[in-house]
């Protein structure tokens, strides 16, 4: 099962990063795509954690530098959460692939833990591009006991995997409900943008929800006192934040082992359930609906670019993936401005 789930996820993992395009395609225009996506990633993730660096040291510059470790351990699961739970529906679930996957000799089980196990390397790589900075910073600038480095290092590698299960289920969930409908594009993306405004509602009132302005004065004494506050509000609402800091500042390898096994057993849990269910949801997105009685009561001829128009407006609204990356930007910025006011 170990040597199957592998090879599937170093096939996938080629694909996704378009390797095998590069190296055999012979359209060129695909293969230059590919290269372009690459090298722009190659630039864009440096900048990202250049950010989490600086900001790592902003912290440590005004006195606070023990938060360092729950904040980088907050801030991976959040971006986790954000970026999985768009992505998980259409990895789990109504891939092209599927009907090959489920004809040859390969476990319903092993199948699900080798699309878990793609979105988990991605994510683990962009909690590198967090919590590898700031703990730089927080090194260089604390000079912590070897016990910490050990307990970071591990955090970095099981950082995602909690946030990637919750995750996998809101994206189960969302799926198994959206199949139920006709227009299951539409319902999906009206409850991707629910839950959107859920996550960027909550990580906001967990960072600034306790605090006030008293006299509109923003400095070094209000930001402690508000990284301070958050970082409580953290250690109660998300556990798994607080026991990696208390691995890190006081060594307590417990509390490191706690943290593993939970995050283990979550992803080992959800596998286990899903398998159950797994293909009876894959039928439900793959079945196509049509009407009992279709008639055509009349042909209108429109113009070229009406006709276009409305047919990109249905691949939007039809698209989850494609309506959420174009309107999540707007949607953040709205709510984070209102939170201001």
């Amino acid at each position: 099962m170990k040597n199957k789930c592998l090879l599937l996820v170093i096939n996938r993992l080629a694909a996704q990063t378009g390797i095998n395009e590069i190296r055999y395609g012979k359209d060129k225009k695909k293969r230059n795509n590919k290269i372009l996506l690459l090298v722009t990633m190659l630039v864009l993730f440096p900048i990202m954690a250049f950010y989490t660096g600086a900001a790592a040291y902003g912290v440590c510059y005004i006195g606070m530098a023990e938060l360092v470790p729950i904040l980088s351990f907050f801030i991976s699961s959040v971006i986790t959460l954000l970026f999985t739970v768009f992505k998980a529906p259409g990895e789990l679930f109504g891939y092209k692939d599927y009907d090959f996957l489920m004809s040859i000799p390969v476990k319903t089980a092993t199948v699900i833990a080798s699309r878990f196990m793609n979105l988990y390397l991605w994510n683990t790589f962009l909690s590198m591009l967090v919590m590898l900075p700031m703990g730089i910073v927080y090194a260089v600038w604390e000079r912590p006991n070897a016990r910490s480095y050990l307990v970071w290092i591990v955090g970095i590698l099981i950082v995602s995997l909690i946030p990637t299960t919750i995750s996998v289920v809101i994206g189960s969930l969302v799926t198994a409900v959206s199949s139920r409908f006709r227009h299951s594009g539409i319902v999906s993306t009206g409850l991707l943008l629910l839950l959107t405004c859920a996550i960027v509602g909550g990580s906001f009132s967990l960072s600034l929800g306790s605090i006030s302005m008293e006299n509109g004065d923003l400095d070094a004494a209000f930001i402690k006192k508000m990284l301070d506050e958050t970082i409580c509000i953290l250690k109660r609402d998300y556990p798994p934040a607080g026991l990696f800091g208390l691995g890190v500042l006081k060594g307590n390898l417990s509390a490191l082992l706690l943290l593993v096994g939970v995050s283990i057993g979550c992803y080992l849990l959800f596998v286990w359930v899903i398998s159950f269910r797994y293909k009876k949801i894959n039928s439900a997105v793959s079945a196509r609906y049509a009407a009992l009685a279709y008639q055509i009561h009349g042909i209108k001829q429109k113009s070229i670019f009406g006709a276009l128009y409305r047919k990109e407006i249905r691949r939007w609204m039809g698209c989850s993936v494609y309506f959420t990356n174009t309107v999540t930007g707007v949607m953040m910025a709205i709510l984070l401005s209102g939170g201001l006011m």
